[in-house]
């Protein structure tokens, strides 16, 4: 199971977490050319090794293991376009609400009334 930097970087960029990774698999660093461009941060998740020393160093709690989020929607773009939920055992209320939000999107698809 690899770790996941979700949502809640997009725009903050703190690079604590970099700091603190044994392996160097977040990026972009702040001394590499598309970080100022960069919306979030991400893991490479063929270089991360578990050890989620990371996941304590964020300041915005964004770092999650891969098991512990669902997609919000099906499809979608790249990594930094698509909105991640915590599921119920990380946050209640965002699981519970990301819940929802995804049988909505089935039964809209399902319909054909969602492209």
């Amino acid at each position: 199971m690899t770790h996941v930097i979700a949502e809640p970087c997009i725009g903050t960029k703190n690079v604590s977490c970099v700091e603190v990774c044994p392996v160097d698999c977040i990026h972009p660093t702040s001394d590499e050319a598309e970080f100022e461009n960069a919306e979030m941060l991400y893991i490479d998740p063929d270089a991360c090794i578990d050890c989620a020393l990371c996941v304590d160093e964020c300041p915005v709690n964004a770092i999650f293991i891969d098991d512990e989020l669902i997609q919000g929607g099906e499809g979608g773009g790249g990594f930094g376009e698509r909105i991640f939920v915590a599921k119920a055992e990380v946050c209640p209320v965002a699981g519970f609400v990301g819940e929802v939000l995804l049988a909505l999107d089935r039964l809209l698809r399902a319909q054909g009334t969602r492209p």
